[in-house]
């Protein structure tokens, strides 16, 4: 079937179609809500609201995007109504102050910690993972909603700004933000154990963009959208700056350690609850 006999047999009531529609879908509704709420258990109350809205909603879906955007905009809601109506738990981590420093001259204000040779599994082992996951949750929400979709679920940027009906440039810079700053928690981390290489400033090489600048251009370089004169600058500048390298390099880092953190699956309890939850049949249109 496609989108348009999917949602007609929706707005008919369809039990069959509702459950098949969500099995699909349930798995990548439940990463998103626990990327968001870092919680297994909001994750599940958020997932069973947003399916709840679903089901009330569905007559009033206009097909301007696809089921599926829709359903991730739903989800995004339910996420953020759950972690609003409750106290944030834990210690959390004043991102702001993770965020790169630079001079007036747009040099970097200290040391750049290369910690990007270090292990994936390493990294998702130890308490690096503890203190990402801890920053992940410290990130303003219109931030870390971005960083999830993005980083955790692979979603096109396209997709993420139809969902959350943003612009491109505005999720490219909440995400860029995003990982600016958990590559900041982590440098800390490293620079805090020494262990990891710091890399020092070229002060004799030139070049047409500032290290600032450079890195409000790395959203764009690793996603492909700047001019290929551009591109060819950066790498220039990169080769020539090992700072720019290692932070180039430990950006990129930042968003592989993010994929990582993701659950591959629902938890077996968390899913057995999901399905019995769709098997009652809540409230099915009729």
């Amino acid at each position: 079937m496609d989108q348009g006999q999917v949602i007609t047999k929706m707005r008919l009531g369809d039990s069959q179609v509702y459950k098949q529609v969500m099995e699909e879908m349930l798995p990548g509704l439940y990463r998103l809500a626990y990327g968001i709420t870092q919680d297994p258990m909001e994750a599940q109350d958020a997932v069973q609201d947003a399916l709840v809205s679903m089901i009330r909603r569905i007559g009033d879906f206009q097909e301007r995007s696809s089921l599926a955007t829709w359903l991730y905009r739903i989800t995004v809601n339910a996420s953020l109504d759950r972690v609003r109506g409750r106290r944030r738990r834990g210690e959390t981590i004043p991102i702001e102050e993770f965020l790169p420093r630079f001079t007036e001259e747009g040099r970097y204000a200290e040391e750049v910690v290369d910690w990007s040779d270090a292990p994936l599994d390493r990294l998702l082992s130890s308490e690096a993972a503890e203190r990402i996951q801890q920053a992940i949750a410290s990130l303003p929400e219109e931030q870390r909603v971005v960083l999830v979709m993005k980083d955790m679920e692979e979603l096109a940027l396209s997709e993420i700004a139809r969902a959350l009906e943003l612009s491109i440039p505005a999720v490219k810079s909440r995400l860029h933000r995003a990982r600016l700053a958990l590559r900041g928690v982590l440098a800390s981390y490293f620079r805090e154990r020494q262990g990891a290489s710091v890399t020092q400033q070229n002060r004799r090489r030139r070049h047409k963009h500032t290290c600032q600048e450079l890195v409000e251009l790395l959203c764009d370089y690793l996603e492909g959208d700047l001019p290929q004169e551009d591109r060819n600058e950066l790498d220039r500048h990169m080769r020539e700056c090992p700072p720019c390298m290692a932070f180039l390099k430990t950006y990129r880092r930042t968003a592989q350690i993010c994929k990582g953190l993701r659950p591959e699956d629902i938890p077996p309890e968390v899913r057995e609850r999901l399905e019995k939850f769709l098997q009652r049949g809540p409230s099915w249109p009729s």
